[in-house]
């Protein structure tokens, strides 16, 4: 699906083409077993986005889309556009309206395929009594003056979205991205004993979900050869990593440890991976510091405890 746009807001113009390339349901849940139906005032709506280089002037747009029908289900889809655009324009691009929409429609079917497998009574007509002037509204409301990844020193901004680090195929990057991103999804999506929403609320600043499933896709392609990430996805993947390192040695691991059995990732592979990672995340942060750079992420003792429940 392709779509050409010419966008003016208060704030900026954009000049811009898109292809949606890819659609995919992160989370849904249903929150109540027996309500039949429900007014459209309880619809709760976030979005937020991520953007990756792929050549000059095309880059890949992420557009997450959160709904919550209060009482009734929460949904989180993920739509993936191609984006042809200037290069000094994209660090300011927000979600436009033909995005919004089209990931808009993508929940729709979604929730009624859902909605039709598990026998529910939801009426899918209130998707369609919201106006068109509240899209207006939330989607002006989108917009950012700039993004801010917290670094301070020298260097083009640009480079955050290119090449920094290349995964290559061996045990330790294979170790280190399983068992990140298995604990990962753990407290942000799959594990229903963690409060996945309020994780996910409470570190947006710290490692955003809408980043972290860009790199887990990024990561995920090592089974098919080397994985490069850019300078923006290696700052939260060390984040992660800490935070992993963390919650696999303290009670957290408790509400996990049988699922990450039955997931071939036991604990002798737990062990290994404390070993290989902690290492690795400290080295990085310690060569990142000697070349001048401050990450902001990384000069904080985080509370894992406290901040994920």
């Amino acid at each position: 699906m392709e779509d050409i746009g010419k966008v003016e807001s208060a704030e900026e113009e954009f000049d811009y083409s898109i292809t949606c390339t890819d659609v995919n349901v992160i989370q849904f849940d249903w929150l109540k077993e027996d309500l039949v139906d429900t007014s459209v005032s309880e619809f709760h709506f976030s979005t937020t986005n991520d953007i990756v280089y792929v050549e000059e002037g095309v880059f890949m747009f992420h557009l997450d889309f959160r709904i919550e029908l209060e009482r009734f289900f929460f949904i989180h889809l993920r739509t993936v556009f191609r984006m042809e655009i200037e290069e000094d324009k994209v660090f300011r691009f927000h979600p436009q309206k033909d995005m919004v929409m089209m990931t808009y429609d993508y929940i729709k079917d979604a929730v009624g395929q859902y909605y039709e497998d598990a026998g529910k009574k939801f009426n899918l007509a209130n998707f369609d009594e919201i106006p068109m002037d509240f899209w207006d509204d939330y989607i002006r409301k989108l917009y950012k003056d700039k993004i801010n990844f917290g670094i301070d020193g020298d260097g083009n901004p640009k480079d955050l979205f290119k090449i920094y680090y290349t995964f290559q195929q061996d045990y330790g990057s294979a170790l280190v991205i399983r068992g990140t991103t298995l604990i990962m999804d753990e407290i942000f999506f799959n594990n229903p004993a963690f409060n996945r929403t309020a994780n996910q609320k409470r570190l947006e600043q710290i490692i955003p979900p809408n980043f972290y499933l860009t790199l887990r896709g990024e990561l995920n392609k090592l089974d098919k050869g080397p994985v490069g990430i850019n300078y923006k996805q290696f700052i939260f993947l060390i984040v992660a990593i800490e935070c992993v390192c963390h919650i696999l040695t303290t009670e957290h691991l408790d509400y996990m440890e049988a699922r990450l059995d039955e997931m071939n990732f036991g604990e002798q592979y737990r062990k290994e991976y404390i070993q290989v990672a902690e290492p690795f995340a400290r080295d990085s942060k310690a060569n990142i510091k000697k070349g001048g750079m401050t990450i902001g992420n990384w000069e904080i003792a985080y509370d894992w405890d406290k901040l994920i429940t």
